[in-house]
C-alpha cells in the first residue's frame, strides 16, 4: 500500500506541477492508466488530492486534457466512496457540461464518467437530472461516434435504474423510440415480484445493476446489448415507458432478439420482456402478435435459461388479459411442466405459479393441464422444492381441485393427500417483494 500511494502522490503532484498542456495531458494520462490499476489505487488517488484537479481540467483543460480527465474521474468512480467526493468536487456539473460542449469522443468519455458516477448512487442520479444530463444523453445517443453511442445508452440506463422521476424524463425525451431504432439498425449490420391481493398471479420484473469501466472499444455486440438493457432498466415497474416501448416497435423486436440473436443479447432481451409484460395490456397483444408464445417455448428449451422463460410464462399467463389459449396452442403446458422439474428454484415457482394462472381461468384448462402430467411433479414440488415453490405449487393443485371430485382424486394418489387442506390453512398468503436473479456488478 504503502508503493501504492507513493505513486498515486507522485503522480498527482507531476499534474500539479504541469505547465503546457503536453505536460498536462501527459500526467493526466499517467494518472488515469494508475486509476484503472485497482480500487487501492483509486482510494490512493483521491486521498493524494487528484478529484479537484481532474474536475478543473474536465472545465478547462485543452481538448485532449478534458478527454483524459473525464477518463480518470470515470476510473475513480469505480470506487463507490468516490463517487460522493467527485460529485462535492463539482464534477457531475463539470462532466454534463462537457456532454453538452465536447468535440469527438470527450462526449463518450464524459458519458462513460456519467455511467460509473451514477451506478448505485441514487444522489448522483438526481444530480445528472437536474443538469439537464438526461436529455443529453439520449442526444448523444444518436451520435455519429459509435462508442459515444454506447457509452451514452449505458450511462442511460446507469442514471434511470430504479429512479422513477428519472425514467419519466428519459421517456419523455424520447430515449425508447432513440434506443428501439437504434438497435434495430444494428440488428440490421438488460426485479421484484408481488402477488397483488387475492390473485394467484403476479407481475415478476427484472432489475439489473450496470457497471461499466471505460477501458477499450463497445464493440457493436456490446452496444446492442447495452441499449437492451437500458430499455429494461426503462421499462422497470412504469407503466407509461412500458407504452412507449410498444408504440415504438420494441416488444416484436425484443421478441425477435430473444429468437435469434447471441445468448447474451438473448437474456437481455427476455428480461426486458419482462419487465414491459409485467404490467401493460398492450404489450401482451404485441407480443403475442408477435409469435411470442412460440419463441418463449424455444427459449424454456435451454437450461441456461429455464429461469428467466418461466418468468416469462408467468407474467404472459396473469392479469386480465387471457393469452393462455394462444401459450395453450404453442405447447406451453408440457414446457411448464418440465420445467417443474428442470428449472432452477425461482423457475420451478414461476412454472407453478404459470400454470395457477392458467388452471383458475377455467375448467378446460385444468383438464389440459391434468392429462399433460402436472399433478405428480407439482405434489413433488411441494414438500421438494423452496416455501415459495411449494405454496404455489399448492395453490395450483388446490385450484386443479377446485369443483372437481376427479381431480382430488388423482392428486391424493400422487401423495398428496392433506396438500389442500394445508392450502386452506394458508388462506389467501401472496408473496411479496422477492426479487429475480440479475446481472451482478462488474468491471469490463
Amino acid at each position: 500500500m504503502g508503493g501504492a500511494f507513493s505513486s498515486a502522490s507522485r503522480t498527482v503532484s507531476q499534474l500539479q506541477a504541469a505547465g503546457s498542456d503536453t505536460e498536462k495531458e501527459a500526467a493526466v494520462k499517467a494518472l488515469g492508466e494508475l486509476a484503472g490499476t485497482g480500487p487501492g489505487r483509486r482510494e490512493e488517488i483521491v486521498k493524494a488530492g487528484a478529484v479537484p484537479l481532474l474536475v478543473g481540467l474536465v472545465q478547462s483543460g485543452s481538448l485532449r486534457a478534458k478527454e483524459l480527465a473525464a477518463g480518470a474521474l470515470s476510473h475513480l468512480a469505480l470506487t463507490p466512496g468516490n463517487k460522493t467526493a467527485i460529485a462535492e468536487a463539482g464534477g457531475i456539473r463539470a462532466i454534463v457540461e462537457l456532454m453538452r460542449n465536447g468535440v469527438g469522443e470527450s462526449k463518450g468519455a464524459a458519458a462513460a464518467a456519467v455511467a460509473n458516477l451514477t451506478s448505485g448512487c441514487a444522489a448522483n442520479q438526481t444530480a445528472v437530472a437536474k443538469e439537464g444530463g438526461i436529455s443529453l444523453l439520449v442526444q448523444l445517443m444518436e451520435d455519429s461516434l459509435p462508442q459515444v453511442q454506447g457509452w451514452a445508452a449505458v450511462a442511460l440506463g446507469n442514471v434511470v435504474l430504479q429512479h422513477k422521476d428519472n425514467q419519466t424524463l428519459a421517456g419523455k425525451a424520447g430515449g425508447i423510440e432513440v434506443l428501439v431504432r437504434l438497435a434495430k439498425s444494428s440488428e440490421a449490420c438488460s426485479g421484484v415480484e408481488q402477488a397483488p391481493p387475492g390473485s394467484s398471479a403476479f407481475p415478476i420484473s427484472c432489475r439489473r445493476r450496470a457497471v461499466e469501466q471505460p477501458k477499450g472499444n463497445l464493440c457493436p455486440e456490446k452496444r446492442k446489448g447495452w441499449m437492451v438493457k437500458t430499455l429494461s432498466c426503462l421499462a422497470y415497474s412504469h407503466e407509461r415507458n412500458q407504452q412507449l416501448l410498444v408504440m415504438a416497435g420494441g416488444v416484436a423486436l425484443l421478441v425477435n432478439f430473444v429468437g435469434s440473436d447471441p445468448p447474451q443479447i438473448k437474456l437481455e432481451a427476455a428480461k426486458a420482456l419482462c419487465n414491459v409484460l409485467s404490467g401493460c395490456t398492450e404489450a401482451k397483444a404485441s407480443f403475442s402478435e408477435s409469435g411470442g408464445e412460440l419463441v418463449l417455448n424455444k427459449l424454456a428449451g435451454d437450461s441456461k435459461n429455464g429461469d428467466i422463460a418461466a418468468a416469462l410464462f408467468a407474467n404472459v399467463c396473469s392479469g386480465p388479459e387471457d393469452l393462455c389459449p394462444s401459450v395453450i396452442a404453442a405447447g406451453g403446458v408440457r414446457t411448464l411442466i418440465n420445467l417443474l422439474a428442470s428449472a432452477g428454484a425461482k423457475g420451478q415457482q414461476y412454472a407453478a405459479t404459470a400454470l395457477c394462472a392458467m388452471a383458475e381461468r377455467d375448467q378446460e384448462n385444468k383438464t389440459l393441464i391434468v392429462e399433460a402430467g402436472a399433478i405428480r411433479p407439482l405434489v413433488q414440488l411441494t414438500s421438494k422444492g423452496t416455501p415459495h415453490a411449494a405454496v404455489w405449487a399448492c395453490k395450483t393443485l388446490a385450484s386443479l381441485a377446485e369443483g372437481n371430485p376427479g381431480n382430488k382424486k388423482l392428486i391424493d394418489e400422487a401423495g398428496g393427500a392433506g396438500v389442500i387442506d394445508r392450502m386452506n390453512l394458508l388462506g389467501n398468503m401472496t408473496i411479496t417483494g422477492l426479487e429475480s436473479e440479475t446481472p451482478k456488478p462488474r468491471e469490463s
